[in-house]
């Protein structure tokens, strides 16, 4: 059974508004929320409705799962491709380094 963390669900999706170049206010209104709403959903203060999480996971790309509780579920090929992706280049960097 997994108890809902609302402080580390607002600092992933903190993480994923941050790495993806979006201001609070930018990320409110894709969501149709107020900033202060965004504010004290990232800060922890409240949790998101399920209609508010499934469109944060749609604007980043991550699962439900992924912003609630942190697993990553690599079922989806997507992921699997970029996942992927990373590997080989850091893969790369080493061997570069390792020469």
């Amino acid at each position: 059974m997994y108890i809902i963390d609302n402080k580390r669900c607002g600092i992933r999706i903190r993480q994923l508004r941050v790495q993806a170049g979006l201001s609070q206010e930018a990320l409110a209104q894709q969501l149709r929320i107020t900033n202060i709403h965004l504010s004290r959903i990232e800060n922890g203060a409240r949790g998101a409705s399920l209609d508010v999480m499934l469109d944060i996971s749609s604007v980043f790309g991550v699962s439900i799962d992924y912003l609630l509780t942190g697993r990553i579920i690599f079922d989806n090929p997507e992921v699997k491709a970029r996942l992927q992706g990373i590997i080989d280049e850091l893969t790369e960097l080493k061997d570069k380094i390792s020469e």
